[in-house]
């Protein structure tokens, strides 16, 4: 028969679950390390608004045109 039961996890079983989440916990700390170590972010976002200015003026200026065509 099988027990009605299971047992407390002992040493090595509480071992094993913290080297796991020990190994999870620094793969995460780690990641945040080294994008936040990068920063091309701020470069990127700073060239993305330039383009999307540009491309803001361009509709503006095609919306003129429409407008003064017509």
């Amino acid at each position: 028969m099988f027990p009605a039961q299971t047992g407390i996890p002992g040493g090595p079983e509480l071992l094993v679950t913290l080297v796991i989440f020990l190994l999870m916990a620094g793969g995460v700390v780690l990641l945040v390390k080294v994008a936040s170590e990068s920063g091309g972010g701020s470069e990127r976002l700073a060239e993305v608004e330039r383009r999307v200015g540009r491309l803001e003026a361009r509709i503006d200026q095609l919306e003129d045109d429409e407008r003064g065509g017509s």
